[in-house]
């Protein structure tokens, strides 16, 4: 198929994701076609010594020039914090679906706006893995699906993090926190397992470190009521040990009524538990290269248009519940979520 042209507008956070699928193979489908920048001081030097390829790839020190002045057919959107509403909302204005970095929004004014700019454009929020193509994710649904679980009775789902003393600037309250950046991973393990909706939030928060660092929680609980009458539950946190044999620990249990399944998506272990025992060699799904759904949406495959579609409405469903969460936590009341 044509190659699908793209920008990259911003040089931090989970965009170089893409650069290494671009690198690994990804450019079969792909051609880089320019990058922007959205301050001064985020440049792509750092990226541009990780890929020597990107040293041809022009640059514009001011994103809106790029969207002005480059044809392209998407884009992808990786700032720092304080720039990314902003830039999302140039980007979608200028007419091109886009992959994002998160959280999209810290407020539901903003998040508004942003909707009513996507209307009809693919939006995805940008994660690590991202999560709906996660083989144990996946085998959940597909357990789930099958009535191998029963009714779903309670799902638990747990993200941690090392502590930086850099990330009280980076993921202040004020930019989502700890809940934007951290916790809609956690939610969207849950809506990927079990694709069940919110209904109800409560939350807690606070920093044990030290008073200093306040405005961005070290540690967070959320009670969350499901669709279908289940409960879940949140645990976030930045006490992952700097001697742990991963980043991060990303790990989901979900109960039902008569099976129960857990999964560790950082070490890959899967284990399912029945009547008849425990099941820990579960075969697994392909894990699905999801960089690469947008081009083929745009080179007319319907089904991956469906699926962008269907994310889309998920990144905003997902942004939403956890703005309502952080406010949940701040006010200290049980929260509908419309």
């Amino acid at each position: 198929m044509k190659k699908a042209r793209l920008v990259m507008i911003g040089a931090w956070g989970h965009g170089a994701a893409m650069l290494n699928h671009l690198a690994g193979g990804g450019a079969e489908h792909i051609e880089l076609a320019a990058l922007g920048m959205t301050s001064a001081t985020e440049t792509f030097d750092g990226w541009k010594q990780q890929h020597a390829w990107l040293r041809d790839v022009p640059v514009y020190d001011d994103y809106r020039s790029l969207l002005n002045k480059v044809e392209a057919d998407f884009a992808v959107v990786s700032t720092a914090l304080p720039h990314l509403p902003a830039a999302i909302l140039e980007t979608l204005n200028a007419g091109l679906p886009l992959y994002t970095e998160k959280p999209i929004a810290a407020d539901e004014a903003t998040l508004r706006e942003l909707q009513r700019a996507a209307s009809g454009k693919q939006l995805f929020v940008l994660f690590t893995t991202g999560n709906h193509s996660h083989p144990a994710l996946r085998k959940i649904r597909e357990l789930a699906d099958a009535g191998t679980l029963g009714k779903i009775a309670i799902v638990n789902a747990r993200k941690s993090y090392p502590w930086a003393d850099d990330r009280p600037a980076k993921f202040p309250v004020k930019y989502g926190g700890t809940l934007g950046w951290v916790g809609i991973h956690a939610l969207e393990f849950i809506t990927a397992a079990t694709g069940l909706d919110f209904r109800k939030v409560s939350a807690m928060e606070s920093n044990v470190l030290s008073a200093d660092y306040a405005d961005c929680p070290d540690n967070v609980a959320v009670c969350l009521e499901l669709s279908n009458g289940a409960h879940a539950t949140l645990s976030l946190d930045y006490h992952r040990p700097r001697g742990s044999r991963t980043h991060g620990d990303d790990w989901i249990r979900v109960a039902g009524t008569t099976a129960t399944v857990e999964a560790n998506l950082s070490r890959n272990t899967f284990l399912l538990t029945g009547a008849d025992g425990e099941q820990a060699d579960t075969p697994m799904p392909r894990h699905e290269n999801w960089f690469d759904l947008i081009p083929q949406a745009l080179a007319g495959d319907e089904r991956q248009a469906q699926r962008c579609h269907t994310l889309t409405n998920e990144a905003f469903r997902l942004s939403q519940v956890a703005i309502i969460a952080q406010q949940a936590a701040i006010s200290g009341c049980t929260m509908a979520i419309p």
